[in-house]
């Protein structure tokens, strides 16, 4: 990171487009078309929202936990060190952005066919990625009523935001009084967006800053502001302050349900108040200048009123403000905080969504870490996160610096499970909202002459390479090609010597499988035999496990297979697997095989092999690296070389503790009794991890709570307690725990 002591923060410069409103037309002024717009569209947002820790209890099911806030208040990352910050986002974004695909290839016969060649072409993120766009130039080609640019830079602004984007935002004309001058212009740039099929943001509903003509001047006059005090050219016709909370109150709340129903169907979400904290005039003028913004009464009753109306028309609420998620504002991010803890706890408002705009200056980079560390504190309430604003200015950075942190940032927060959707703040330099805080234009994309900035790589190469399936391989024997798609559409393309067909699946799930299956002209593989109806293990040590299973009559031999490998190959009904690791489980499979030396499909079961018996520390005998004994109720195995040193004296060496020596770490108290009343963390589900941490026998709140107490001291071992699967212990985990129940 780079300290420069005089670049201003985003708090002391504002953050939005400072333009006096030009009166483009009139004749539309205000107006509200029955029934919503004229069209009907529906576009399907998919939503991951974590609504199991706002649905129920968590503050009454924790206990002496408290509130979920104080969960959030626990310090931990997801990425134990930030160097292996992009190994950890990359498994996340496996876990959470992929699927499993399946494709089954058959002819009409319904054999099937193996050696198909199978492409699969991704077409569309489920994902939405967008961009503030200017919507007068957009659809009209003028910026502000001006012809500054030409035809050609319209055409290709056009073709840039269709080709890399699937959702928008209006940078300035759904602003309270700018929308009410330019309602035909912010019409005809959602319309441009819904023929495209794109999502549409909405920003804003409300905005208390008068010098950004965010506010119309009656509303302004009842608020008891003079315009002069907040913006230069003030129009004669402005009035003088005449202080009616009252007005406000009824005129904020009318433009709530008119801007919501105004766009029915076509904007999925509204950021209801934009910058409630930074920008609290409006919120002042109605409850008194000593009020908290954040957690002012008119907040939750503007936040009430939306939700109503959104839901009546297919929209989602959200909160939106700046030093969210960028350098040490830490200050700021407490406030946010307490805004979406009052919203979703006191007042119970249904919030969709947590914008972060992310406009940064070179000395506001933060690490994945700390991006991490956010995004879950804010997710915590159950909440989608929403990057709004992303976008890079100042001095103190080159380009190509702006290119690896948009790598970073962006591939960061897209791996958290709660990230919903992603907007950069703009994409052209001449449109560019940088000098009206006093820097120079520098959108991510693009510069003046329509050249593509190292940015525009760095968001090209992630969103559509190395988040993008384009691949093709034939399928197996089974007639079968799988692979991990990214969430999204997908066109699959088949082709055997004969045929080609091709169809359109979306895959959603990253939990489970999609499987499509395509009918084509073709040769069927040749007949495969049938495979042992079952496999059992009959005899378990700790390195080894027996095999039986029923024989099959055209059987030349069986191939067996250990964790989806190749073991060996018999002549016999039963084998013995050897080199296994003590106290692991493992899946083996048996094949049968004919005289041609095709393999039928798996038959697969599980096994476990048994504990070693250790013998006892001595503390008279030498021990090297991977030696085991059992002291004190424990397993211990030695790091390095050691003599004379009683395991558990040092918690840095040389013995680490491996699992109890009376269950094994598998559950088992020793006798056989799964379940039992152990009065020790135990695992009961047999995955390895301790999830009845109070050895009661079950899972229950008092283990989330006796968890949440020890999680950073005595059940901080990833090897018992890692139930996200990220590396290390966390408050994540004790939110999966309790989830788990």
């Amino acid at each position: 990171m780079t300290d420069t002591d005089d670049t201003p923060t985003e708090s002391e410069q504002g953050i939005e487009k400072r333009q006096q409103p030009q009166r483009v037309d009139e004749s539309e002024h205000g107006h509200e078309r029955e029934g919503g717009r004229e069209h009907e569209y529906e576009h399907d947002l998919e939503l991951e929202r974590r609504d199991y820790l706002r649905s129920i209890g968590i503050a009454g099911a924790l206990g002496s936990v408290g509130s979920l806030g104080a969960l959030t208040g626990a310090t931990g990352s997801v990425v134990a060190q930030d160097g292996d910050w992009e190994a950890a986002a990359e498994e996340r974004i496996e876990e959470h952005r992929t699927g499993d695909l399946e494709i089954v290839v058959e002819n009409e016969d319904g054999e099937a066919i193996p050696d198909a060649e199978v492409e699969v072409e991704m077409q569309e993120h489920d994902f939405n990625f967008g961009t503030a766009v200017h919507a007068e130039f957009l659809t009209r080609g003028s910026e502000w009523g001006d012809d500054l640019h030409t035809e050609q830079d319209r055409q290709n602004y056009e073709e840039a935001i269709e080709e890399h984007f699937n959702t928008i935002v209006l940078e300035n004309l759904h602003k309270w009084y700018l929308w009410e001058d330019n309602v035909d212009i912010a019409d005809e740039a959602v319309d441009w967006a819904v023929e495209r099929d794109m999502g549409v943001r909405g920003h804003v509903c409300l905005w208390g800053n008068i010098g950004a003509w965010a506010i119309p001047p009656d509303v302004v006059e009842a608020m008891g502001e003079d315009w002069a005090d907040h913006a230069d050219d003030v129009p004669d016709e402005f009035g003088e302050p005449d202080h009616d909370p009252d007005y406000v109150v009824e005129e904020s709340m009318n433009h709530i349900e008119e801007i919501i129903s105004h766009y029915s169907g076509d904007v999925h979400e509204w950021e209801v108040v934009n910058e409630v904290f930074h920008e609290p005039a409006m919120i002042e003028a109605i409850e008194g200048d000593g009020v908290t913004p954040e957690t002012a009464p008119i907040l939750g009753d503007w936040y009430e009123h939306a939700e109503q109306i959104a839901e009546q028309h297919d929209a989602t609420i959200a909160v939106n403000d700046y030093n969210t998620l960028n350098g040490p504002h830490e200050q700021d991010r407490d406030q946010y905080e307490a805004q979406i803890d009052y919203l979703v706890n006191d007042r119970g408002i249904d919030l969709d969504g947590a914008g972060m705009q992310a406009h940064h200056y070179a000395n506001e980079r933060i690490s994945s870490d700390e991006i991490m560390s956010v995004l879950d504190r804010y997710a915590d309430y159950g909440v989608g996160l929403r990057i709004t604003e992303f976008d890079m200015f100042g001095d103190n950075w080159d380009q190509q610096m702006e290119a690896d942190y948009l790598h970073r940032f962006l591939k960061t927060t897209f791996s958290h499970p709660a990230m919903e959707e992603w907007l950069m703040w703009g994409i052209w330099d001449p449109l560019h909202w940088g000098p009206e805080l006093g820097d120079d234009p520098n959108a991510p994309l693009y510069d003046d002459d329509w050249n593509e900035k190292p940015s525009y790589d760095a968001y090209v190469d992630l969103v559509f390479g190395e988040w993008w399936n384009d691949e093709s391989g034939p399928t197996d024997a089974d007639g079968t090609y799988t692979t991990d798609a990214f969430l999204g559409e997908h066109e699959i393309t088949v082709t055997t010597d004969s045929d080609t067909a091709s169809t359109t699946v979306s895959v959603t799930d990253p939990d489970g499988t999609t499987t499509v299956r395509i009918d084509v002209s073709g040769e069927g593989g040749p007949e495969r035999p049938d495979a042992p109806a079952s496999v059992t293990v009959t005899d378990e040590t700790d390195s080894s496990v027996d095999l039986e299973w029923d024989a099959v009559g055209d059987a030349e031999s069986y191939a067996v297979y250990v964790d989806g490998e190749s073991d060996q190959e018999v002549t016999t009904t039963s084998a013995t697997v050897d080199g296994l690791s003590p106290a692991t489980t493992y899946e083996f499979g048996v094949a049968t095989v004919d005289s041609a030396g095709i393999e039928s499909g798996l038959t697969t079961t599980t096994g476990t092999t048994g504990d070693p018996d250790y013998p006892e520390w001595d503390p008279t005998e030498t021990y090297t690296e991977g030696d085991r004994v059992v002291w004190d109720g424990t397993v211990w195995e030695a790091q390095w070389w050691t003599e004379d040193q009683e395991p558990g004296t040092d918690e840095y060496g040389p013995w680490e503790d491996v699992e109890d020596a009376d269950d094994g770490g598998n559950g088992d108290n020793g006798n056989g009794d799964e379940d039992e009343q152990t009065g020790q963390p135990q695992d009961t589900t047999g995955d390895g991890l301790y999830n009845d941490i109070t050895g009661s026998g079950s899972t229950t709140t008092s283990d989330v709570t006796e968890f949440f107490d020890g999680f950073t001291d005595e059940y901080s071992d990833p090897q018992y307690y890692d139930f996200t699967g990220n590396g290390e212990v966390t408050t994540s985990d004790v939110v999966e725990l309790f989830e788990s129940i």
